[in-house]
Parts: C-alpha cells; sequence; structure tokens
C-alpha cells in the first residue's frame, strides 16, 4: 500500500518555491542544473512523504533503520522474530534491539549481577528488560509496559505492568520488581520457561528461557542415584548399631560426682579372723 504522508506537505512547499524562484529568476542558469534540481526536489518528495508497505515506512524511514539495524543484539532479533510469529503485532517505530533476564546474587559483602537466559535457585532473584530504539515519531509520550515469565508448567509466576516514558534513540527498559528464586517454594523444578515483553498490550518480543536445578537439589539427585537397589548392594550399605561401650570415668567426674557408696569406718570395723586360730597374748 503507497499512500502520502500529508505532514512533510509544508517543508516540501517551501522547498519548492525556493526552487521555483531559483528557476525563475533573471539569472540565467544552465539546463544540466536545473533538471538537477528539479530531479533532486521529486526525489526529495517521494523519499520523504510516499509511504510504502505494511509498516508505512518511507525511504528516508528505512535509510535511518539501516545503521539500527546493525545494532541490533541476536537475542532481541530472536525474540522480535518470534513475537511476530507468535501473531504480535509490534509498533514498527519501536524497533527491539535486545532483551532477556538480569540475574543477581548476593554473597557475602558484595552483590554480583549478570545477564542470563540460563538461571536456577541459587540466583537470589531475576530481573527482565527490554532495549528498544524509538523513532522521533513516537518519542515523547508514555506507554505501558508489561514482562511476563511463565514456568515449564504453563503457570504465570510473573507479571509486572509498568508506565514508562519513551524518549528518542535507544532505551533501556528494566522492570522495577523481580521474581525472587532463592527460598521461594512457589519455584519448584527446572525445565524451559518463556519471558514475554508487551508494548500497550502488543506482544513485542518473546525470548525462552532455561531454569536448571540449584546445587542442593543436584546433590540430592546425584545422593538418590547413588542409593542401593538390590539386597546385595543394601547389604553393603547397612548400618551396624552398635552398643556403646562405657566410658572411662574422668577426674572431672569423680570430683561431680562422688561415690555412692558408705565410707568405711576403720575404728568400728571387725577384724575377722581365720578360723582355727586363736590370739596369743
Amino acid at each position: 500500500m503507497i499512500r502520502f504522508r500529508r505532514r512533510n506537505t509544508p517543508w516540501l512547499v517551501m522547498m519548492g518555491l525556493l526552487i521555483g524562484l531559483a528557476l525563475l529568476s533573471e539569472t540565467t542558469m544552465a539546463l544540466p542544473l536545473q533538471a538537477f534540481f528539479i530531479i533532486s526536489y521529486l526525489a526529495m518528495i517521494v523519499a520523504s512523504s510516499v509511504e510504502a508497505g505494511a509498516d508505512h515506512q518511507t525511504l528516508l524511514d528505512s535509510l535511518r533503520l539501516l545503521a539500527v539495524r546493525n545494532q541490533i543484539m541476536p537475542d532481541g532479533r530472536e525474540a522480535a522474530e518470534r513475537a511476530k510469529a507468535r501473531g504480535g503485532f509490534p509498533n514498527p517505530r519501536l524497533t527491539v534491539l535486545d532483551t532477556g533476564l538480569i540475574a543477581a546474587q548476593v554473597g557475602t559483602g558484595e552483590m554480583s549481577m549478570r545477564r542470563a537466559k540460563n538461571f536456577s535457585k541459587d540466583d537470589d532473584g531475576v530481573q527482565p528488560f527490554i532495549t528498544l530504539h524509538v523513532q522521533r515519531s513516537e518519542a515523547g509520550r508514555n506507554v505501558i509496559v508489561r514482562f511476563e515469565i511463565e514456568d515449564h508448567n504453563g503457570t504465570l509466576v510473573f507479571i509486572h505492568t509498568m508506565r514508562t516514558f519513551l524518549r528518542e534513540g535507544e532505551m533501556n527498559i528494566l522492570s522495577d520488581h523481580q521474581l525472587r528464586l532463592n527460598g521461594n517454594d512457589e519455584v519448584q523444578g527446572a525445565g524451559d520457561w518463556e519471558l514475554r515483553v508487551y508494548v500497550d498490550d502488543q506482544l513485542t518480543a518473546l525470548q525462552p528461557v532455561t531454569l536448571s536445578p540449584s546445587i542442593t537439589e543436584r546433590n540430592r539427585r546425584l545422593a538418590a542415584d547413588a542409593r542401593p537397589t538390590t539386597r546385595t548392594q543394601q547389604a553393603v550399605f547397612d548400618i551396624i548399631d552398635e552398643v556403646p561401650e562405657e566410658r572411662p570415668a574422668r577426674l572431672q567426674d569423680l570430683l561431680e560426682k562422688p561415690s555412692t557408696s558408705q565410707p568405711r569406718n576403720i575404728s568400728t570395723a571387725r577384724r575377722t579372723r581365720p578360723q582355727g586360730f586363736d590370739d596369743v597374748e
């Protein structure tokens, strides 16, 4: 579909008047130069006013986007293509440069942040982001950006909506909320997840991400795999309960716990003599 963009009419009329005055002036101008001005003016009309294609972009818009396309990251290109294949109709004047997750992990006195498509519950949390290139016609207005994360069971585990003011050029939009992972009992298992980004309710980016098992879960699985299955293997792992041996008394125990036997009184004790012997005086 081809149509004329009316908002460029005023400056095109001004340029036409200036060129017309130059051609009609008393100063003689060579015929090739006159033809050059006329052809250049017609080319400006076509390049700046005639929109073509489903995206309604002019030739000048397409030339500007050539430099922008060189800035598109592989993840951004994949996310935009997946969104279009899913039925999204993104704004052609908002180009997806990049998208993904920022994983944060807090250690002793420090915090590490990394860009991640593969994360686990060892991370404290993840924040989705999207990087857009905003054309001048779309700048200076507010849009509603919605981030969604769906787990491997098809359950939405994260939904966050935020209002963002668009500015011309490259723009990073980071969610001001994060999905908590470490210690979150609602996040279970592992598998392929999906990150979706909507701009004004239009699916703009769709990227697959992966939740991997944490170190604790891996150790638990390894312990379960190492558990014996046959009776012969189980006999090796049988635990023998031994009767605890009596611990020898320590000096401290003897001092704290006096003996329960009655002390023997030497003065009252009888001397026993063997039978058959008499006292000799």
